[in-house]
């Protein structure tokens, strides 16, 4: 709100001013017209988590306070609005002990306070609607609108979805219906992502290093296949074929591993290819779900068998070991250097080290509706409830310190969620990718 200016007058002043009016935007990204989504997402893509992370200008008035005057006027502070000149009495009769009256005081200048705001960077800033400073200051809502102090989902591109990932430069997202698999940068592209493959069966899990994207195609013929992002076409590779059921797909610097849910087998081929023939890590398990590789390790959800499972990637004889048991229905697993990260469909989202924490995982929330997909960054994991009015919701890595956050809403289905460490994007079941600022 601005300092109000007095008018000069030698009657009581009066004192006028009109406050600022904010108002917040929520963009489409996709029509770059303003369009307001309420949104939250699906999903999750496996792997290994990557450390990643405006506003109205109320003027203030300078602060002043008019000078004590005898015979001279108020004086001025620098910067500050000049108080009102004091007034002059007229002097006392002549005679013994006669006085002269001291002048008057000037009137105080304009209070210089934010009121009712936050200073940001020098600017006075209201945080409950102000996109560039959304909650705190410097929380930049990406293009999305800032309303009660929570940055708001947009869409990032619409017409498309399925499984999703994410670098530090683009999204990539396969999808079955039309047989593609395609990529955007995180800037956005409007309504023209670019076609990396086309022509593929049913496209699901889906993963990128600095140079290639995989993924699967799910049936019960199904292939896992390898491309170079910069030209995809002509470098289509196919690393196996006759898979039951290929689904969630991680990598390391070496290989490339699935999970084949129909088949109950765990699977490992060489960056490149391997001749077809795929080394079988882990056999006979009941309905692997999801994987995530890290440190030699590969870790992946049996949602039928209720438990989290580990194996080397070398290899561990045909017999992994269970890194947790009477879990809850296990979906999809996340890992960081240090633990793994997974949703249990029957409600909690839990956290393991990666060495084992005997039998009693770390519960981070609980009461969830259908927790499905995972992501995570260095701050927070992120999690999609499945269902027709899905949503997305965010807890930090330690544990919540109260309710978890939810960062939208109404979502249909969430099919894959991803985050870079700046934004979490999702995909839903009506064919959009949306996405927020990381809170």
């Amino acid at each position: 709100m601005r300092g109000w200016l007095p008018t000069v007058f030698t009657l009581p002043l009066v004192l006028t001013g009109c406050p600022a009016v904010l108002s917040d935007w929520k963009i489409s990204r996709s029509s770059g017209t303003d369009a307001s989504v309420d949104a939250t997402g699906s999903e999750a893509g496996a792997g290994v988590a990557d450390s990643g992370t405006g506003g109205t200008l109320s003027s203030s008035g300078g602060s002043s306070s008019g000078g004590s005057s005898g015979s001279s006027g108020g004086g001025a502070d620098s910067g500050g609005v000049t108080g009102v000149s004091g007034t002059t009495s007229t002097s006392g009769a002549t005679g013994v002990g006669g006085t002269t009256s001291s002048g008057g005081t000037g009137a105080s200048g304009g209070s210089g306070a934010c009121d009712g705001g936050t200073v940001c960077s020098g600017r006075c800033i209201d945080l409950q609607k102000t996109s560039s400073d959304c909650g705190y200051c410097g929380h930049d809502c990406l293009g999305g609108g800032c309303f009660a102090g929570e940055c708001q989902p947009l869409v990032f591109v619409s017409g498309y979805g399925g499984f999703i990932t994410v670098d530090s430069t683009s999204v990539y997202w396969t999808n079955a219906d039309d047989g593609t698999v395609r990529m955007c940068p995180v800037s956005g592209c409007g309504q023209s992502p670019t076609v990396l493959a086309s022509g593929q069966n049913t496209p699901h899990g889906l993963a990128v290093d600095s140079t290639n994207v995989y993924w699967t195609d799910e049936s019960s013929a199904g292939t896992v296949m390898q491309c170079p992002i910069a030209h995809c076409s002509d470098g289509l590779v196919t690393l196996a074929s006759a898979q039951d059921s290929p689904d969630v797909v991680a990598l390391d610097t070496d290989s490339v591993y699935w999970v084949n849910v129909a088949g109950g087998t765990v699977m490992k081929c060489a960056i490149g290819g391997c001749g077809n023939s795929p080394t079988v890590l882990a056999s006979g398990q009941g309905t692997p779900s999801s994987i995530a590789v890290r440190n030699g390790n590969v870790y992946w959800t049996d949602t039928s068998t209720g438990t989290v499972m580990k194996c080397g990637t070398a290899g561990c004889g045909g017999s992994p070991t269970i890194l947790m048991g009477n879990q809850s229905g296990p979906e999809d697993i996340i890992v960081d250097s240090a633990n793994a990260y997974w949703t249990n469909n029957g409600g909690s989202i839990a956290k393991c080290a990666l060495g084992g924490c005997g039998t009693s995982p770390v519960t981070l929330v609980s009461g969830e509706f259908h927790p499905a997909s995972i992501a995570l960054d260095a701050v927070n994991v992120y999690w999609s409830n499945w269902s027709d009015q899905g949503t997305v919701k965010a807890c930090a890595i330690g544990g919540c310190s109260g309710p978890a956050t939810q960062l939208a809403g109404a979502q249909p289905y969430i099919g894959g969620l991803a985050s870079n460490g700046t934004a979490i994007f999702w995909s839903t079941n009506n064919n959009t990718i949306l996405e927020v600022a990381r809170p």
